[in-house]
């Protein structure tokens, strides 16, 4: 018997894998590059005592069914997938919470549909690099690992991202939190990966600086202290932002949730709590 329900939610042509668990106000969870909805199990099973955690794989990861075509893989769209999902399920606005890639979606669907936000928490993620020639140089790389993806496989592929240096204080977890991370990034679809890559890389975003500015909502930015970029990025968009909070989870590094779950979910609950309420989620 399960604690959470598992559904199929339609958008135009594609599939969406969505979990739902925990009762009480909203809060979306999103996964981050080659994660799904199992790699951010461990926080929501904390989350879910005080909130109803919607998770969803994103397109190209985990079980969610999107065609062979790059204009499913932008923020634009997924700006509008998940208003569509939040549709479907009756939720006017809620809480948002996501990680690295999820966490840059967080802030890019806060900035495109602010009144359905009310108030966003993102783990190691960055609004986007400013710097258009930086942005630039940085799409370069994203492609090189796109065509990395198609021509060297999926195996190739995970290993090399799992040995990234911004992952390296995982190694810390133990060889059976490695092993099954391994297995669940190996579940995606390379080809997907790397439309994701090309349309969802940091290098693709448009900085959403600006856009916070108008958003008066509060938002939290979380880094891992071992995570010295992130932190700074951290700080970069708290500055930027009306209400624009900080937190550094100790003995973490990019992946603070995975790497200090407690502390991290305990983070996220606290602050969500001080929030003023969203919409409660409405079963059907």
């Amino acid at each position: 018997m399960t604690d959470f329900l598992e559904k199929k939610i339609k958008v135009g042509d594609s599939s969406f894998q969505v979990r739902i668990e925990g009762q009480g106000v909203v809060l979306l969870l999103l996964h981050g590059f080659t994660g799904s909805i199992e790699t951010m199990s461990s926080l929501s099973a904390s989350l879910r005592h005080h909130f109803c955690v919607i998770s969803i794989d994103l397109p190209g990861h985990g079980r969610t069914s999107v065609p062979d075509d790059s204009n499913w893989y932008t923020f634009s769209k997924c700006n509008i997938v998940l208003a569509g999902i939040l549709d479907q399920l009756h939720i006017e606005k809620c809480f948002i919470c996501g990680y690295s890639m999820g966490g840059r979606l967080a802030l890019s669907f806060a900035a495109c549909f602010p009144s359905r936000v009310a108030s966003v928490a993102t783990i190691g993620a960055s609004g986007g690099i400013e710097a258009e020639k930086d942005r630039r140089l940085r799409k370069k790389e994203d492609e090189k690992l796109a065509c990395f993806i198609e021509s060297e496989g999926i195996d190739a592929f995970v290993q090399r991202w799992m040995n990234h240096p911004l992952f390296a204080s995982q190694q810390k977890l133990g060889r059976t939190f490695l092993d099954e991370a391994y297995r669940q990034r190996m579940a995606n679809n390379p080809s997907f990966l790397a439309y994701s890559l090309r349309g969802m890389g940091t290098g693709s975003q448009v900085p959403v600086y600006h856009s916070l500015q108008q958003i008066d909502v509060p938002m939290l930015f979380i880094a891992g202290e071992e995570d010295r970029k992130f932190c700074d990025l951290a700080l970069q968009l708290k500055a930027n932002c009306l209400q624009g909070h900080t937190c550094f989870i100790k003995q973490a590094g990019h992946a603070a949730h995975l790497e200090n779950g407690p502390v991290t979910a305990e983070a996220v609950t606290a602050f969500f709590q001080q929030c003023p309420g969203a919409s409660l989620y409405q079963q059907e």
